[in-house]
């Protein structure tokens, strides 16, 4: 065979080499990226990465139409397009552009609009002869948003370690690269409310919130903004509640309920704050209307009730406070593991056992102080109101033992101590025309003092104690 026929040959069995060169948006090489050639009828792949200088060379590539796929060190996609290796014939699908090299790709990632138009009908790269003006904009555009791309992982490792001075600050400069984008200020918002700076949160909920109702209808993100905008609705009120600029959380919370399909959240937090407020009839109201939209939660109902108590109405209050009670049994039977279930039912027995001894249904507030007892995170508090109720119904032995298991949940509990007292008050003795009080009592009274020297019952603690330094007449036997 002739040497110029075999130098041909070896040509052909070695294929082609096809190189380039990448930068990315802001003009600089792109090293280490991910380049991969397939060919889109056998499928066969040839894959390299860019160098420092963002060249790249692969050799041995065979003859055929190729998608070629360039995606970055950590694994974005900065390009897509199609390649025709040697076949020029104008009759094939691919052929090359005019004056162009299928063989080379070079690419500027710089000069390509930020809009995702990389490539041009044919499938190559380009977007015809710019203007300078023109390209410095689009150069402009991409070295913005590569500065974005940046700062969004350093405000995710800001936000995971808390660093909220720092997530401020990168928020701050995100919103000046970018204002338009609501997500910037939904968290700006949220990181404010973590350092206490209610004004600023408020401001920057609402312009999330204005961001979203202004959305284009075919905005990428409309959809997911849609369903932020009760959550960003509720954290505006929030912020206004705490700042007790009331008209404007009320505001807040039902442009909230108008626009989630779940209003009751809103209007719960609604009627806290009118109650916090002193609005008894306004709270009692927008309980309610959050019951009528969702009566599956317990909370709703512990809200409504103490709403109606303070409203001077126990009846009500009690009435809602069973309704929630059976609420709560039934999401237990659920889940009867959850802790905040089982708090929640351990509060509202306590509170129904307090509206029963108010109205002296003693029997009833018994069973209900014990078993909240066993559902309570702190069951010292419905203890100490099992002491006092079995006091008030003059059942003194078990108002004495249900007190020392208050006192052994909390010994920092101050209320046991004074009830046990007097309960070991009424269990005395008369001896030789006088009423001997047991030992235990002057302890128990000086217990209460230390732990509560202006508390509710510190004027008759101290009263008793001056009464036991002298004899006291048996028809005088104190009781609370």
């Amino acid at each position: 065979m002739p040497a110029l026929a075999s130098f041909l040959l070896l040509l052909s069995f070695w294929g082609t080499v096809v190189s380039g060169r990448i930068l990315d948006r802001e003009g600089k090489p792109l090293a280490k990226a991910k380049v991969v050639y397939t060919e889109t009828t056998t499928g066969r792949s040839y894959t390299t990465k860019t160098d420092k200088k963002g060249q790249f060379a692969i050799v041995g590539v065979n003859d055929g139409y190729y998608q070629v796929v360039i995606t970055t060190a950590s694994g974005e996609q900065v390009f897509s397009g199609r390649r025709n290796i040697n076949r020029t014939n104008d009759n094939e699908a691919y052929h090359h552009l005019p004056g162009e090299d299928q063989t080379v790709l070079n690419i500027d990632l710089s000069t390509y609009s930020t809009s995702g138009e990389k490539i041009d009908a044919e499938g190559n790269p380009g977007h015809g002869k710019l203007s300078k003006e023109q390209l410095g904009t689009i150069r402009a555009e991409n070295a913005k948003a590569a500065r974005i791309n940046q700062l969004i992982p350093q405000l995710h490792s800001a936000l995971d370690v808390r660093d909220w001075p720092q997530a401020v600050s990168t928020l701050k400069e995100l919103i000046s690269l970018d204002p338009g984008r609501w997500q910037f200020y939904q968290n700006m918002g949220m990181v404010q409310t973590n350092l206490y700076h209610d004004a600023d949160a408020a401001a920057a909920f609402e312009k999330a919130a204005d961001l979203v109702q202004k959305l284009a209808p075919n905005a990428q993100d409309r959809n997911q903004a849609r369903e932020e905008l009760p959550g960003i609705l509720l954290s505006t009120g929030d912020a206004y509640n705490r700042l007790n600029r009331l008209d404007q959380a009320i505001d807040a919370y039902h442009r909230a309920a108008a626009a989630s399909n779940s209003p009751s959240v809103a209007l719960f937090h609604a009627c806290n704050a009118q109650n916090n407020h002193g609005n008894f009839a306004a709270a009692i109201s927008l309980c309610q209307q959050a019951i009528q939209a969702d009566s599956s939660h317990w909370e709703l109902y512990q809200s409504l009730s103490i709403a109606q108590g303070n409203a001077g109405k126990p009846k009500d209050a009690l009435v809602t406070e069973e309704q929630g009670i059976a609420v709560a049994r039934k999401q237990l039977d659920k889940d009867p593991g959850s802790p905040l279930l089982r708090n929640g039912l351990g509060q509202m027995l306590n509170a129904a056992g307090n509206l029963y001894n108010h109205s002296r249904r003693y029997d009833e507030a018994i069973a209900a102080f014990t078993e909240a007892a066993g559902f309570s995170a702190y069951p010292a508090l419905p203890l100490s109101n099992l002491c006092a109720a079995f006091y008030d119904a003059n059942r003194l032995q078990e108002a004495v033992a249900a007190c020392d298991k208050a006192i052994a949940s909390d010994p920092d509990m101050s209320d046991p101590y004074f009830v046990k007292a007097s309960a070991l008050l009424g269990t005395g003795t008369i001896e030789h025309g006088t009423y001997q009080a047991p030992k235990a009592v002057r302890d128990l009274l000086n217990k209460y003092l230390g732990l509560a020297p202006a508390g509710e019952h510190a004027a008759e603690a101290r009263g008793l104690l001056e009464k036991l330094n002298d004899p006291i007449s048996a028809t005088a036997t104190p009781r609370r």
